[in-house]
């Protein structure tokens, strides 16, 4: 069969459109330079360089000439083409045009003219090849995996035959099987192939000299082989064909080696939603490890964005983007955009051992838009099965992101947003935020998830990567957690580090609508505006947090007070929440409210919450409220119990509240129980108030008991081993730490009454029972158990208390209170130490207004100091200095009493009361009291300086009754004479 030139090229175009099944894509392009070579008659070489952005296949029509390559794969640089043409040894001249094609798509060619100038034809011809005159030429190096129908070229100069197939699953299915000179197209079937290795067939033909030509035909394994086999597989998808000549016979669709997609410019996700359906792949796609790289999306409609779009009830694994990958997308309006280096939108499906190392950015002006390293939207797939509905949750598991994620509401590093149902929830797990994987947001940045609601779950997950939203959320494993979601046995890592602006947390951001936080541990430095913390930026809604830890730094980076709500070691802020088997190692910082577990913790009748068995060992400074654990606790229904600080709690701001447990407590129906400030821990208020348990719980509603403090305690204005100040019950509660404020009035440039320190309370207006001081008290006014005492009704008082501390008051000091006034009850108290002051002194009490004293014993020493306050002023008293109406019965002192001075005038001193006075109402009952000591003072009528064994000075009231003094006086033996110093 003979053919002109010009019908065998338009038989070889149509059988390149027939043989070339992909898509074409009008971005690929070859190019050759020079498109035009000219040859002597004696032959020669020639070398053409081929630039392109696809694979393609040489093909040449007559054997007269003859190229290096066959074919070549994408490359970046220009490719060197040789061309070797044989001695011309026709009188003719003679041209053919070279085809390079691309392998994917055939119209996308460039063609390549050789002429040869005509030879003079003295020499005899060569001894022709007899295989020369016969060409088969197959277009491409191999076929894909499915079954189709493909074509040969066969340019023969002689008689040939086609002889056979040596593999059933490729035979020739073209009719002519035999011709003579002249181009030919045939056409063979290959099946679909299952295997999971290249198979290849050998087509064999022969010419009229026996000369045989074989024709190797290889088809790839099954799946996924190189860039084209992507497009098809994802033109196949989008366009809801059947998938299964992709899979192997476990239905699963494999990426057989890396792909480089740079040749495709904006690439069109795998999977697309198609109003209420859903173009997806199905069964399992897996990777196995190998690396896609430059796959870029520059621009889509899509409203989900990857290299996958939308998945439906389907797993994909083991596929690495890696770190030339570009994924940016402007979104606009009010539509939801999910956009995933791996995938745009998971709807019941799995995704794992997957891993981004590219770019995922969104922008524009969009509203609702979601952007993750591996998935931007994880949702529940909902479907009916019969006349069942049923739904399947989404997972991630085994991922990594080592790219960046910049989005504008929700970004994660694994996940954009986790959205459930009211039943059902998705999940994140075993996953990690590598440390080279930065995620950054407006709104929500998270380095695992932006925002899980619904019943979602991160489990088991890690992030070593920078986390910043510069607007609101940011947290080191999620953003937001809302609606029973939760956090479980996460890592934020020292590699890490946090930062925004409201709500910023080492785990989560926010934990909202009775979601959980638990055995999660942040080590990474944790920066924010409001509401910091190293778990949790703020939780709310009976939400909890439970065994976890913070070791990293928590810190404020702003520092205008107003700004800077509240900073915490595990949570900045709560609301009818509960905390509780919570660690917090790393330092905290802030200008408002501190704490090293929690900075602000409020509660309401209708949830009861707690703080418990939670401990500090950091440094916390802070502002107006700080506490080792808590720095400020408004609420009602609420406890703190089992809690322990052994780190240093300081404010230098002034009026601040600072306590080794709470800065303020607040509330009704608060209970503050088994707590301890530990020995090594310090709780300094050098401007305000301090406590070893709390700064100030200044409401009736709180109360303390079995608590412990062991640090030492300083402050401004007012110190205690237990609480600065309370109205309500402290009970059963012991201080061993050192208490000290200023000494000086002058100084402090304070009131005298507001110069307070105690061993349990500096001011209190309910009952102290069963406590016990140990520690050394000084300060301006001194007591060992309550500084000023101001009880609210008669049932209430100091009672079974004990003190063993040293006390030393500049101004006042009592062994037990300082002041006690407004009908307040001491009874059954007990002091054991020292007590020293330079105005007035007492072994139980300074100063008692119409208060009543009850079965009160002092063995401990009671002096003054070498120089008094005043001149004109000074009383000491085994049990009382200075007593204006209060009824003492049954007082007992057994401590020596001693005044150091010998100058002034005024000055009293006795065995139980140094001067003493009654009322109107007859008050001012001396009764069954006794003094057993040594009393020393000076006894100057001259200068109303007094000294009694019992009494100094008697100003008035009623008659002591069966009162007595046993102790020396001034060395002399008791005497009636010298049992009272003087009489008004």
């Amino acid at each position: 069969m003979r053919q002109s030139w010009c019908s065998y090229i338009a038989v070889l175009l149509f059988s390149l459109l027939l043989s070339g099944c992909l898509k074409q894509e009008n971005v690929f392009y070859i190019k050759s330079s020079p498109k035009e070579i000219s040859i002597g008659k004696d032959g020669g070489v020639e070398t053409v360089q081929v630039e392109g952005n696809t694979g393609w296949k040489v093909i040449i029509p007559e054997p007269w000439c003859v190229a290096n390559l066959h074919e070549s794969n994408l490359s970046f640089k220009p490719v060197s083409l040789v061309l070797s043409v044989k001695k011309n040894t026709k009188q003719k001249e003679r041209q053919q045009k070279i085809t390079l094609q691309s392998k994917a798509f055939p119209a996308v060619h460039t063609v390549i003219t050789v002429v040869q100038e005509a030879g003079d034809g003295s020499e005899d011809p060569e001894e022709p090849d007899p295989t020369g005159d016969l060409v088969v030429t197959f277009p491409s190096s191999d076929i894909w995996c499915k079954e189709g129908t493909f074509d040969l070229s066969v340019w023969s100069l002689t008689n040939w035959s086609f002889v056979e197939s040596d593999q059933t699953w490729c035979r020739l299915v073209t009719e002519q099987r035999e011709g003579g000179p002249g181009s030919y197209v045939l056409s063979f079937f290959a099946e679909a192939s299952k295997l999971s290795q290249p198979r290849t067939a050998l087509l064999t033909f022969k010419t009229a000299a026996d000369s045989i030509v074989q024709v190797p035909i290889t088809q790839r394994a099954v799946g996924l082989s190189i860039p084209e086999d992507l497009v098809a597989f994802r033109d196949d998808t989008n366009a809801g064909l059947d998938l299964s000549p992709w899979m192997d016979v476990d239905s699963i669709v494999h990426l057989r080696a890396d792909i480089d997609m740079s040749a495709v410019e904006n690439w069109i996700p795998i999977g697309v939603m198609n109003k209420d359906s859903v173009h997806g792949i199905k069964g399992v796609f897996d990777g196995n490890g190998y690396r896609i790289s430059h796959l870029t999306i520059t621009h889509s409609d899509l409203p989900s964005v990857g290299l996958f779009g939308h998945i439906q009830d389907a797993e994909v694994r083991n596929v690495v983007l890696d770190e030339t990958c570009l994924i940016s997308v402007a979104a606009d309006g009010n539509q939801d955009v999910s956009v995933g280096g791996i995938c745009g939108t998971l709807e019941g499906g799995v995704l794992s051992g997957c891993s981004f190392e590219g770019t995922v950015k969104v922008n524009g002006t969009g509203t609702k838009t979601y952007a993750g390293g591996i998935a931007g939207t994880l949702l529940v797939y909902d479907f009916v099965d019969g006349i069942i509905l049923r739904s399947i949750s989404s997972s991630v598991k085994h991922c990594s992101n080592a790219g960046r994620v910049i989005g504008m509401q929700v970004a994660g590093g694994i996940v954009g947003r986790l959205y459930g149902k009211l039943n059902k929830g998705n999940v994140v797990s075993y996953s990690e935020n590598r440390a080279e994987g930065r995620v950054v947001a407006e709104n929500l940045a998270g380095g695992i998830s932006g925002l899980l609601m619904f019943h979602s779950k991160i489990e088991d997950c890690t992030n070593n990567g920078v986390v910043e939203a510069t607007v609101g959320h940011a947290g080191g494993i999620c953003a937001e957690l809302s609606n029973s979601s939760s956090v479980s046995r996460c890592k934020n890592t020292s590699q890490a580090s946090v930062q925004g602006n409201l709500y910023v947390g080492g785990i989560c951001g926010s934990s909202m609508t009775e979601s959980s936080i638990t055995e999660c541990t942040n080590s990474a430095a944790v920066r924010g505006v409001k509401s910091v913390g190293g778990i949790s930026g703020v939780q709310m809604d009976r939400s909890t947090i439970n065994s976890c830890t913070n070791t990293g730094d928590i810190t404020f980076f702003t520092e205008k007070e107003e700004y800077n709500e509240s900073v915490a070691g595990i949570v900045g802020i709560s609301f009818n929440s509960t905390i509780s088997s919570c660690e917090n190692e790393g330092p905290v910082t802030g200008v408002s409210t501190a704490g090293g577990i929690v900075g602000y913790f409020s509660s309401s009748i209708y949830a009861s919450c707690n703080v418990d068995n939670c401990s500090n060992t950091a440094l916390v400074q802070g502002g107006h409220q700080t506490g080792g654990i808590v720095g400020m606790l408004l609420g009602l229904r609420s406890s703190l119990i089992q809690l322990t600080n052994r780190g240093g709690v300081i404010s230098h701001q002034k009026d601040a509240s600072v306590g080794g447990i709470a800065g303020v407590v607040q509330g009704s129906t608060v209970e503050v129980m088994e707590c301890e400030n530990k020995q090594e821990a310090f709780v300094h208020a050098l401007k305000g108030n301090a406590g070893g348990i709390a700064g100030n719980a200044p409401e009736r509603g709180v109360q303390f008991s079995y608590c412990e403090n062991h640090a030492d305690v300083r402050a401004g204005k007012w110190a205690a081993g237990i609480v600065a100040i309370t109205k309500d019950k402290i009970n059963r509660c012991t201080n061993t730490g050192n208490i000290s404020v200023a000494t000086d009035e002058e100084e402090s440039g304070l009131d005298e009454y507001l110069l307070l320190a105690a061993g349990i309370v500096a001011k209190s207006a309910n009952t102290v029972e069963n406590c016990t001081n140990e520690g050394n008290i000084t300060g301006f006014n001194a007591a060992g158990i309550v500084t000023h005492y101001v009880a609210l009704g008669s049932l209430y008082g100091v009672k079974k208390c004990n003190n063993e501390g040293s006390v030393f008051g500049n101004n006042t000091a009592g062994g037990i209170v300082a002041y006690a006034d407004a009908g307040v009850l001491l009874e059954q108290v007990e002091n054991n130490a020292s007590v020293t002051g330079a105005h007035r002194v007492g072994g139980i009490a300074g100063v008692v207004k119409n208060a009543e004293l009850k079965y009160c014993t002092n063995t401990g020493p009671v002096q003054g100091t070498a120089q008094e306050l005043k001149e004109t002023y000074f009383a000491i008293g085994g049990i009382c200095a200075a007593n204006n109406g209060g009824n003492l019965t049954r007082c007992i002192n057994a401590g020596p009493v001693t005044r150091l001075s010998q100058s002034g005038q005024y000055k009293f001193v006795g065995g139980v009361v140094g001067t003493t006075q009654g009322n109107i109402y007859n008050r001012g009952v001396l009764k069954d009291c006794s003094n057993t000591a040594a009393v020393t003072g000076v006894q100057d009528y001259t200068k109303s300086c007094y000294t009694g064994g019992f009494c100094g000075f008697f100003a008035s009231g009623p008659k002591p009754e069966e009162c007595y003094n046993t102790g020396t006086v001034n060395g002399e033996e008791p005497t009636e004479e010298n049992e009272y110093g003087g009489h008004a």
